[in-house]
Order: structure tokens, then C-alpha cells, then sequence
């Protein structure tokens, strides 16, 4: 299947001054299968060395010199490791502390040599051991789940997808074409981004035999739990995992969670923290604050939480049904925000916030920056809804625009740009059209004067 992500890792590989890759990303998200797809197609040869399925390997990194490293690797795999030739990727590194260690050592003693780590629950092992990697030593890249394009491509929707940017303020899509893709929307909504999940979905057709992979997706990420977490936490997180309906879109408040807890803010905040690292939940987290950096007037002890997929929040609902599932809010607001991070840089650590006023009287669901602006938006699964928030920020912080994000086609309402869920990976090419829409206007009023 097409992942955006493979351009990433093209790039990497014909920047002179790069530096060893390490792929960051939650279980399940496609981390090997990329790796080794880009390895088969755009080098001579792929070493790859799994501790976890071949822990012999560890004792190679002993030392920390490369070129010993890469003697010993060749030895044991009987597969030559050429600079410029090979790409060695480290899978499931977090077994072997060691060779994260080593990395660092692979730029300046061999940096013709193209190396990519990854691994599951990864980020434990970076907190753990405290790695520090100087700067320019390594690069981090995170994988998401597939994006709503992405799903369309491994549909064979390539038309579609190829139509995409064309669709502008002047050219909206054609009502067909709309309706098209907005049951394209919904069909995601089930099935969600998690690569097991989209090619059962697309092998079978059948939203049951999908369910059965997103469940066993999920229920293999509860398995995790004992590699990071207490025999006591265990509850914690199975918790929050039950209450996923029930979380998305809300602010997180501790005691709902488990009000039987003595101490909910203490363990369930660990626990948070822990799905946080393995990459299952992500904060939303609020502002008061209106400009860049968002960071500014942030109040880290009030955030929503956004999960991984979209189709495995959804199977928790326990809805199997022949039809796509309406549009409803919750899982609307999780669909933009996993888009949004689906299309941001990769190698860039993202963090996303929501805007709650002082007064706690008005609540914009997302913020995003765009041209030095901080742009609201406001999310909407129907096609119609109130926007009283939006209005009151772009009127309190002077924004020139708010988007909508719902049902509605590309349209244009004062200040107010609606936008269909299928286009938010335009999101900042429809900014731009829109600003320069503007400018001309404001130039044509002034010439007419």
C-alpha cells in the first residue's frame, strides 16, 4: 500500500548530510513493512537485523565502533554491508539498548552508510535509559496511521486522489463528486487508518471481518501493557481504553475516568502518561492564548485526548452495520485531529491544542498556525451547526479567518471558510488561496473608489 511517508525516506536518503533515521510510531502502523519496501526498491541490497526474532545480534554491539560493528553483522548475517550500496535497518531496536547507543557513532566513523532503527514501544526505551543523542548525531521521523488519502489510494481511488488539488474557493467539487467522497469519509469513519485493518477491509469488503482485525488490534495493545506498566496500572489503562466513547471530544476530567480511584489525578495521569508514550493517545491541549507560539497561555491540565485510529475507537461502539456510521461528533472531531497530524511534517514533533476562553464560556476544537497566524477551527458533523465560538475568537484575537470543517462543500462565508472532511489535506493550500482572494478584493474595492 502507498504511504505518503515513503517520500520521507527518499529524501533521507539522497541528503548528504544525513544521519542516522530513527522511525518513531505506535505499534501496528506500518513502521517494518515501509522500512523494508524503501530498503528492496531503492538499494542494492537490505540487511535487516530484528533482535527481538534474533537477540544473537545484540552481542555486536558491544563496542561502539561502527566499522567493527559492521564486521561482526556481516559474519553472522552472511549479507555484505556496503556504504551507499546497503540499507541496514535495526528493527525492533528497543531490545537491544545498546545499538540506540551506537547510533550515534555510525555519523562520524561511517556516514556513507544508510542506517534506519524502529521499533515497538520504542519511546520507553529512549525515557529509560535517558538517551540523550547530541545534535546532528541522529533524526526522528514518526509514522501515523494511513491518512483519509492514503485510504483512497489503497482503494484504488487514484483518480480521486489526483483530483484533489484542483478543487479550490473558484472551483468546488462538483456536487457528484462530492457526495462521493463524503461516503468515501464515512467508509474510513469504520474502518479507520491501521494498514491490517484497510487491507482486510479492502480484501473482503466486509465491515465484520474488519471489526474482527481492529479488535484483535486492540486487544494486542492491551497485551502491551505488561511490557511497560504495573500489574496495578493494568486497570488504569484497561479503563481509559473502555471509556475511549466516552473521552473523545470531552475534556479530560480524572475522576470520570474511575471515580473509585483515592488518588484519580496521581495514577490516572500516569497512566495517561504511558499510552502517550506508546503512542496510542495523543493530548489536545487548551489555550487561552490566540498567537504564536501556541505554547503561549497553555494549560497543560486541561486537554482532550485523541486516539490513534478512528476505526479503532469506532469498533469499541460495538456497531456493525452494512452502511457506513453516520457522521456523528465525537468521532468527527477524532477524524480531523488524526488528519491534521497525518499530514504534518514527520519529523517534527507535533502537538495540537484546542482554545477555551478564560472565562470558559466559549471552546474552538482545534488550532493550527499558518503564514505566522494562528488559524481556529471548528468541527461540525453535520452539515449545518452554530458557530458562536468561532465568531467570538476570530473577533477577540483580530484572526482573518475561521475554518469550518463538516459535510458542507468548499464555500467562502465572510471570514468563515467552510471545508469538506475529505480536503483537510489541503488545509493550508486553501489558506493561501484564500489570503490572496482577499488581497484582490480589498485592492478591487480601493480601485473603485
Amino acid at each position: 500500500m502507498e504511504r505518503a511517508f515513503s517520500q520521507v525516506l527518499l529524501r533521507w536518503k539522497k541528503d548528504p548530510l544525513r544521519t542516522p533515521l530513527i522511525v518513531r510510531g505506535a505499534r501496528q502502523v506500518g513502521k517494518t513493512y515501509i522500512i523494508q519496501a524503501f530498503g528492496e526498491g531503492e538499494f542494492s541490497h537490505l540487511v535487516t537485523i530484528n533482535f527481538e526474532a534474533s537477540p544473537l545480534y545484540k552481542a555486536c554491539f558491544e563496542t561502539m565502533d561502527p566499522v567493527e560493528i559492521i564486521r561482526q553483522l556481516e559474519l553472522l548475517s552472511k549479507q555484505p554491508i556496503r556504504p551507499e550500496e546497503t540499507l541496514l535497518f535495526l528493527d525492533e531496536i528497543q531490545q537491544c539498548p545498546q545499538a540506540l547507543q551506537a547510533l550515534r557513532y555510525f555519523k562520524e566513523k561511517l556516514p556513507q552508510l544508510h542506517v534506519i532503527a524502529a521499533g515497538s514501544l520504542l519511546e520507553f526505551s529512549l525515557k529509560m535509559e535517558n538517551f540523550s543523542f547530541p545534535v546532528g548525531r541522529v533524526q526522528f521521523a514518526r509514522l501515523y496511521p494511513m491518512s483519509f488519502e492514503e485510504f483512497l489510494l489503497a482503494k484504488g481511488e487514484q483518480t480521486l486522489v489526483k483530483t484533489l488539488p484542483s478543487f479550490s474557493w473558484k472551483t468546488p467539487p462538483p456536487a457528484p463528486i462530492h457526495l462521493k467522497l463524503l461516503e468515501l469519509v464515512k467508509e474510513y469513519f469504520q474502518c479507520g487508518g491501521m494498514p491490517a485493518a484497510v487491507q482486510t477491509y479492502i480484501q473482503t469488503t466486509s465491515t465484520l471481518e474488519t471489526l474482527y482485525v481492529q479488535r484483535s488490534l486492540w486487544e494486542s495493545f492491551a497485551a502491551d501493557f505488561g511490557k511497560y506498566a504495573s500489574q496495578a496500572q493494568h486497570r488504569h489503562l484497561r479503563k481509559i481504553f473502555e471509556e475511549v466513547p466516552r473521552l473523545v471530544g470531552d475534556i479530560v476530567k480524572y475522576n470520570r475516568i474511575d471515580p473509585e480511584l483515592s488518588n484519580p489525578a496521581r495514577e490516572i495521569k500516569h497512566a495517561l502518561e504511558s499510552l502517550k508514550l506508546a503512542g496510542l493517545v495523543h493530548p489536545i491541549i487548551a489555550t487561552s492564548g490566540g498567537s504564536l507560539p501556541l505554547q503561549m497561555g497553555a494549560k497543560d491540565h486541561l486537554f482532550k485526548l485523541l486516539f490513534l485510529d478512528i476505526g479503532l475507537v469506532h469498533q469499541t461502539m460495538e456497531t456493525v452495520s452494512s452502511t457506513p456510521h453516520l457522521l456523528n461528533g465525537p468521532l468527527a472531531e477524532q477524524f480531523v485531529g488524526q488528519e491534521i497530524m497525518a499530514y504534518t511534517d514527520p519529523r517534527l514533533e507535533e502537538k495540537l491544542y484546542f482554545w477555551m476562553r478564560e472565562k470558559g464560556d466559549a471552546e474552538v476544537d482545534y488550532l493550527i498556525s499558518h503564514q505566522n497566524r494562528v488559524i481556529p477551527i471548528e468541527v461540525k458533523s453535520g452539515k449545518t451547526g452554530k458557530l458562536k465560538s468561532l465568531h467570538v475568537f476570530l473577533e477577540e484575537k483580530k484572526t482573518p479567518f475561521g475554518l469550518k470543517i463538516s459535510q458542507e462543500n468548499l464555500a467562502r462565508h465572510q471570514r468563515i471558510l467552510s471545508v469538506p472532511f475529505y480536503l483537510i489535506g489541503h488545509l493550508h493550500r486553501l489558506l493561501d488561496e484564500a489570503i490572496e482572494l482577499k488581497s484582490r478584493e480589498i485592492v478591487n474595492d480601493y480601485s473603485s473608489l
